[in-house]
């Protein structure tokens, strides 16, 4: 502070020096034009009035009284050389007599004899004026009869003015100086006193603040200073409130197990993130501050697009649901569950956007080994239907047609209830072994899925006397076996559930592959979708929704309206994650 008094003190002097040395050169010009206007008045009217005198004096002969004239004009100290000339331009009186009879030539006048001649002929007199002198010449007649009038020549000096006008200026410089001085010395004892101190109070507090001091002293009064002060003081205060209110939150940032994400709109390079990304992404933090798009790596390339578009819209103010993403680990297969929110200002801009990531692995780890037990008791149950079950009634049957025969033989009346009743046991019979391949479908295990979803049209003709279609418009990549078990599951969940609770006559399934996809669309004439089927907590959809995350698919599903009376859902899955690695299935599916 003590550099800031010097400063504001040293621009003062400054300021008053600039001010005092601009008056002293426009004192000292004016002072110089003054005196210059002054002396060019008088020359005038002296030169005017002793060429007045000197045409009356001539004429009367009274030269003696024209040198008596002339010589008080000697005691005019600004006054170099006074002449009078005749017409000859010959000198007849002179404020020195050494000049008298000579020739204005010879005298230290030559240099003005042309404007002698040019005076003479006009008769009209003329002031001139240069950097050191000023020279007045004016015609008489010192006779009426005269051809050529006489010249009076006054030649006055004035380069002293300048000496005087430089000591009238330095004369009116002192005192104002000696006033700048006291005001300078006056300045720097009022900044120690209203500024210096109060600054330096400042800086105490900001050193205090520094040492985690926030109880501190403001300044009193209501200046700026004082403002400034207590600004500082309630910010201080403010700043370790807010720090307390902050640690618990902060506790449970460095403690929670879920992964807290953060990102200006504005800035997207501006992204925060809690320690348990690490553990949940499986990404370094330091990378991540160095890359600000390091995080989309750990996404499967199959998925990036989904999840850039859903930021997308989430940056634009939409809404999108949780997003549930198969990170591209090296470690093991992870799991997690985004949810998404954003934040607002005051006026209700949009500031940020954040959200929840949740390692949901081991529940679908567990769900994975449920449907995977859940495959295998069906598989179970399909092969004890067809080799044990299935038998029997066929062996039955049989038995029932053997009876039968041998009561038709006797005539008895019952022959015709036992043949029936063989004709119930075959029908039996097939929709059993239809169940069986429904519960293990014949060629899931080599990735085929054509064949499987035959038999699947089969079980719904014998079981529900729905008419089901099965449509492929192109051989049909080896799937690995699980993939191909997930959408068979899929297709017989959604079929199934249109001819027992849709009450559907027709069903469609449609194979497709267009852009990397594996399409499937299965549509029904049922009854229309009640309220939304991929939010609803039956149990199917439930098993529906799981192997659909399995796949890293998607399902949409589309109710029937008054133009098109036919319920859709389309699965589709990114064909890349669901072709066969190994060498159990290496050819199209026919």
């Amino acid at each position: 502070m003590r550099t800031l008094r010097f400063k504001l003190s040293a621009v003062l002097l400054l300021f008053g020096t600039t001010l005092i040395s601009y008056g002293f050169v426009r004192h000292q010009q004016q002072f110089i034009e003054s005196q210059r206007q002054r002396l060019l008045a008088r020359a005038l009217a002296e030169a005017t009035r002793l060429a007045g005198v000197a045409q009356h004096v001539f004429r009367r002969g009274l030269v003696q009284t024209m040198d008596l004239e002339v010589s008080y004009l000697a005691t005019d100290e600004r006054l170099r050389l006074g002449l009078i000339c005749d017409g000859d331009s010959a000198v007849i009186s002179a404020t020195e007599q050494r000049w008298r009879g000579l020739k204005l030539v010879e005298t230290p006048l030559k240099h003005i004899l042309e404007l002698v001649e040019e005076t003479q002929a006009a008769k009209q007199g003329k002031v001139v004026a240069d950097d050191h002198t000023i020279t007045a010449v004016f015609p008489f007649l010192p006779r009426p009869a005269a051809k050529k009038p006489g010249a009076v020549i006054l030649d006055y000096a004035w380069e002293d003015v300048r000496q005087d006008a430089q000591a009238s200026a330095i004369s009116e410089a002192v005192p104002q100086s000696l006033v700048l001085l006291a005001s300078v010395l006056v300045l720097w004892q009022l900044l120690q006193w209203m500024v210096t101190r109060r600054i330096e109070l400042i800086e105490e507090q900001t050193k205090l603040a520094e040492m985690g001091e926030y109880d501190i002293e403001r300044l009193p009064g209501s200046d700026e200073l004082a403002h400034l002060s207590q600004a500082f003081a309630h910010a201080i205060r403010t700043q370790r409130d807010l720090w307390v209110r902050q640690q618990p939150l902060l506790r449970l940032e460095e403690n929670v197990r879920d992964l807290f994400w953060s990102m200006k709109t504005t800035e997207p390079s501006l992204l925060f993130v809690n320690a348990a990304y690490e553990t949940v992404w499986g990404r370094k933090v330091e990378a991540l501050r160095s890359r600000h798009w390091d995080w989309l790596r750990a996404v499967r390339p199959s998925e990036r697009r989904q999840v850039l578009r859903s930021l997308r819209s989430l940056m634009h103010g939409e809404d999108i649901g949780d997003i549930t993403l198969q990170l591209g680990r090296a470690d093991s297969p992870h799991w997690v569950q985004c949810r998404s929110f954003r934040v607002f200002e005051k006026d209700g801009s949009l500031l940020s956007i954040a959200g929840i990531v949740l390692d949901i692995t081991a529940s679908r780890l567990m769900d994975q080994r449920l449907a995977q037990a859940a495959e295998t008791e069906r598989l179970r149950m399909g092969r004890d239907l067809h080799d044990d079950v299935c038998q029997r009634l066929a062996a039955i049957q049989l038995k029932c047609g053997v009876a039968a025969s041998l009561l038709a033989r006797e005539g008895a009346p019952a022959a015709d209830v036992v043949k029936k009743l063989a004709e119930d046991m075959a029908a039996t019979t097939v929709l059993t072994r239809s169940l069986a391949r429904g519960l293990a479908p014949v060629g899931l295990d080599t990735g085929g899925l054509s064949e499987p979803l035959k038999h699947l049209a089969l079980l719904l003709k014998h079981a529900f006397d729905v008419n089901c279609v099965v449509e492929c418009d192109a051989p049909l990549p080896p799937l690995n076996p699980e993939a191909a078990t997930h959408m068979f599951r899929i297709a017989q969940e959604l079929a199934t559930n249109a001819a027992k609770h849709g009450k559907a006559k027709q069903v469609l399934i449609q194979l497709a592959v267009e852009d990397d996809l594996l399409r499937m669309i299965v549509s029904n004439d049922g009854s229309p979708f009640d309220g939304k089927p991929e939010k609803s907590d039956g149990l199917g959809l439930h098993f529906i929704r799981q192997r659909v995350d399995a796949l890293g698919a998607s399902i949409d599903f589309e109710a029937a309206t008054s133009e098109d009376d036919w319920n859709l859902t389309v699965c589709e899955a990114p064909i890349s994650a669901l072709i066969a690695t190994d060498n159990s299935a290496n050819s199209p599916e026919p």
